[in-house]
């Protein structure tokens, strides 16, 4: 079973889980996760959230909220009064937030067969900290009994945590009191974690679907220069898959705009002075 199957199979089955995808940025988190997609059960809904720049837990509850019902003014907050105390109880402490914020995440039955996916953590806003995201994910573990999906880059997640900048320095010394911070509540919040380290099997996909679409090839030209840009690949692109998408785009756009017209220009040497 490869590992897109073993992800998805442990979803479709668990209840109450998160599951962590670790990677250094462009080797294929959010691929792996999309393709996991294609693999879920046909009743499992998954509300992906892109914390990029995200400013505050609000703003994620408010998105989640969204995709669950479609418009968030429906849903109304009149008999959520001492809900405080509630969310800090349930979060284990991580998170402080108010009954406004959260109302609409009363209701379980709202997250059944719900798989909430929160992606590019170390991209959030410097205003939305670690410590409220990894509450949030204990909440929807524990009283909504979601699985929940974190992706992120740890290595760039504890050079974060390690920084303390002169202007605040004494208040974030007193919310993570030690250097394995972050250790220590991804082990209480996080149930399993996949690490990628090496994406060649991603890369040859991508490469190969691509240079398929030039039929007017043979097979043994079409190896022959998936083989040159896999290599090209592993040499200049340190396994991330983002340059790779570049370096294609570059690739389509000299074979649609250079080398075909060459080939089917009569005048080849007034082609070359053009």
């Amino acid at each position: 079973m490869n590992k897109i199957d073993t992800i998805a199979n442990f979803l479709n089955k668990k209840s109450k889980k998160c599951l962590a995808i670790n990677g250094s940025w462009g080797i294929g988190k959010t691929y792996l996760w999309k393709e996991v997609e294609n693999k879920l059960s046909k009743d499992k809904k998954v509300v992906y959230i892109d914390l990029f720049d995200k400013e505050s837990y609000k703003q994620i509850l408010e998105e989640i909220v969204v995709s669950l019902h479609g418009d968030y003014n429906k849903i109304t907050k009149t008999t959520f009064k001492g809900l405080e105390g509630l969310v800090k109880s349930i979060s284990g402490g991580l998170i402080d937030i108010d009954s406004d914020a959260i109302f609409s995440f009363l209701k379980k039955e709202d997250f059944y067969n719900i798989i909430v996916c929160f992606d590019n953590i170390e991209r959030r806003s410097d205003n939305l900290s670690l410590k409220e995201i990894l509450g949030l994910v204990n909440l929807l573990k524990e009283e909504k009994e979601c699985n929940v999906v974190v992706i992120f880059h740890e290595e760039e997640l504890k050079e974060q945590d390690g920084i303390l900048t002169e202007n605040n320095k004494e208040e974030q010394a007193k919310q993570y009191n030690s250097k394995n911070w972050y250790q220590i509540y991804k082990e209480k919040v996080i149930d399993c974690e996949i690490t990628i380290k090496d994406n060649d099997e991603v890369a040859k996909a991508i490469i190969k679907d691509r240079i398929n679409k030039y039929t007017k090839i043979t097979d043994e030209i079409r190896n022959i220069i998936e083989n040159i840009i896999f290599e090209r690949y592993k040499e200049q692109c340190n396994g991330n898959l983002r340059l790779l998408y570049h370096v294609l785009e570059h690739i389509d756009y000299f074979n649609t705009q250079c080398f075909l017209l060459f080939c089917k220009y009569e005048n080849k040497k007034h082609f070359q002075m053009l």
